[in-house]
């Protein structure tokens, strides 16, 4: 037995107090970190937006669609918030990126393994192991053994700190990515609401369109058989009487594709969400002007902007992990234990084992692999970069396209609600006119041929400016706080 093993106490004070300045050593070389350091990109964002529809302030409420007024409306979003499965499989992915950061993040610390065995062996006593030529020595061996083994890398040149900042920039780019996926989401309950509101309203005045042919109807039957008019008139009134109600499935078919639309993004089967559900409630009016902000406010809030930067942030950070690599990595090794072959004596002080090292990985000569790997990194850096620009320039352009659509649906439903207007008051003279024998009856159909036309039109610009203003809200990274 070695000196070393009668004063076990003695030696571990030497090395520890080694260890300690070792380990203070590298605490002080701690803070270097190769590769370069990432700085955000500045935004070159124009000061205004071009759409007439903006104005300069902020939204004071995150759930955008509360704007709208519509109970109906806030209970739907929240239902699918709470359970479609686009926004929680976007959740996992958030807690699959934290997982990774906290994975990576452990390399950073020492490790600790403990292991404890016994072991029963007999030797061949023909050999071939040397224990069958040794005199005296049993050919059946005991072993026992427990302790424990501890591990650090030194992070002097950033390899692991380089990983977690990556991690950490991919954690904050799934939450972006899963805040975008909520932003459509919502914005997808509530087109899909607002077109069903729609229809509906199309429904509705295709039914009072029916219920005034059919009256026209009965009019002429009258005038028949006063011997008013012919047989002609009355086919012609019956026909286009015939033709509006054949609008009726084609709107029940597209109310139901909505509906079921709806229950996807609900994550309720189809016909779960009853089109009894749904008002018929006159359309809500848009404001004429909303609240845009500043573009340079609006990209900074953007969940698609958002994601790019942090993507941008982790491919700088993985050109650090690649340089590191070209570095040396130092490492400490302990081990404190007790080993025996009996298992009378291996809990004793001459069983006591321990052990301390230092350890030196340095990638001399890799044929060039990995200048090639960083390389690799700068090329995704720069493609990422190239990314965000785009991204940061798509987006400006869609907000002043929302900003300009918007707008201009505006206009047009104002135009048609005048011309809806005019086409009633058409129809009811052209009644009389008729009715008094001063025109013919072909002028009462045109008239409630374009009455329909005009209500139609109406109808579906009253929905189309609240799409366009729902397509603006997702432009805008929706409502904000």
């Amino acid at each position: 037995m070695n000196r070393t093993c009668r004063k076990p106490g003695a030696d571990r004070r030497r090395v520890g107090s080694r260890c300690a300045a070792t380990l203070l050593a590298g605490a002080l070389l701690a803070g270097c970190a190769v590769g370069p350091r990432y700085q955000p990109p500045s935004i070159d964002a124009p000061g205004q937006w071009q759409g007439a529809a903006a104005r300069s302030a902020d939204l004071e409420d995150a759930q955008w669609w509360r704007a709208f007024g519509d109970p109906q409306l806030d209970a739907l979003v929240q239902r699918a918030l709470e359970a479609n499965h686009d926004l929680r499989m976007a959740a996992l992915r958030v807690q699959q990126a934290r997982a990774i950061r906290a994975s990576t993040a452990g390399g950073a610390y020492p490790s600790a393994d403990l292991g404890a065995g016994a072991r029963r062996q007999r030797f061949s006593g023909n050999g071939p192991d040397p224990v069958a030529f040794i005199p005296g020595q049993s050919l059946n061996q005991h072993g026992y053994r427990m302790g424990l083994d501890l591990a650090w890398e030194l992070d002097l040149f950033g390899h692991t700190r380089r990983q977690v900042e990556a991690a950490d920039a991919r954690v904050e780019q799934s939450a972006a990515l899963a805040r975008g996926t909520g932003l459509m989401v919502s914005a997808e309950v509530a087109a899909a609401y607002f077109e069903l509101r729609g229809l509906q309203r199309r429904l509705a005045i295709t039914a009072d369109n029916i219920a005034l042919q059919r009256s026209t109807v009965e009019l002429v039957e009258r005038q028949l058989g006063a011997g008013l008019v012919s047989e002609f008139d009355l086919d012609r009134a019956r026909a286009q009487l015939q033709r509006t109600r054949a609008q009726l499935p084609e709107l029940r078919g597209q109310r139901g594709a909505l509906a079921n639309r709806l229950a996807v993004l609900l994550a309720r089967t189809p016909g779960e969400v009853a089109n009894s559900l749904f008002s018929s409630a006159p359309p809500a009016l848009p404001p004429r002007r909303i609240p845009a902000g500043l573009p340079s406010e609006v990209l900074q809030r953007r969940p698609d902007v958002m994601a790019a930067e942090r993507a941008l942030a982790a491919a700088t950070a993985d050109i650090g992990v690649a340089t590191a690599a070209l570095f040396p990595r130092f490492s400490l090794t302990a081990g404190l234990g007790r080993a025996s072959s009996h298992s009378d004596n291996w809990l004793g002080s001459a069983s006591e084992t321990y052990g301390l090292g230092v350890g030196l990985d340095w990638p001399v000569f890799a044929g060039g692999a990995l200048r090639a790997d960083i390389q690799v990194a700068e090329a995704r850096n720069s493609e990422a970069a190239l990314r965000y620009e785009q991204v940061v320039l798509q987006a400006l352009a869609e907000v002043e396209t929302a900003l300009l659509r918007y707008s201009e649906s505006l206009n047009a439903r104002a135009e048609l609600d005048r011309a809806s207007d005019t086409s009633a008051r058409v129809v009811r003279l052209a009644r009389r006119r008729y009715e008094e024998g001063v025109t013919g009856f072909l002028d009462v159909l045109d008239a409630e041929r374009e009455l329909r036309r005009a209500e139609d039109q109406l109808a579906r610009a009253e929905t189309e400016s609240l799409l366009q203003l729902v397509a603006l809200y997702r432009a805008l990274g929706g409502g904000w706080s």
